[in-house]
């Protein structure tokens, strides 16, 4: 079995928890937001967590990777992001 076929099967990529979140936003942006139905709210958070969660997961798994961004950011973003990826550990 593919890499590939045993993550679809087992448990959605990143991909998917991605498409789903874009599925979403679409809907919710053409739906509520264009509509002026908004009121300050923004839709698809539980999906857009879903998918943060599983890209940073995936970028620490890789530390080169995760280094490499980390070395180009500015002090005060560096701080953010890493106070961020500490808190979905």
């Amino acid at each position: 079995m593919r890499m590939a076929d045993q993550e679809t099967k087992e448990e959605p990529g990143c991909w998917q928890k991605k498409a789903a979140y874009e599925q979403c936003f679409d809907k919710w942006y053409t739906d509520v937001f264009l509509q002026q139905k908004a009121q300050g709210k923004l839709g698809c958070q539980k999906e857009y967590e879903a998918y943060k969660c599983c890209y940073m997961n995936e970028l620490h798994k890789n530390k080169t990777v995760m280094e490499s961004i980390k070395s180009v950011m500015q002090p005060e973003v560096k701080k953010r992001f890493e106070t961020q990826t500490a808190e979905h550990q």
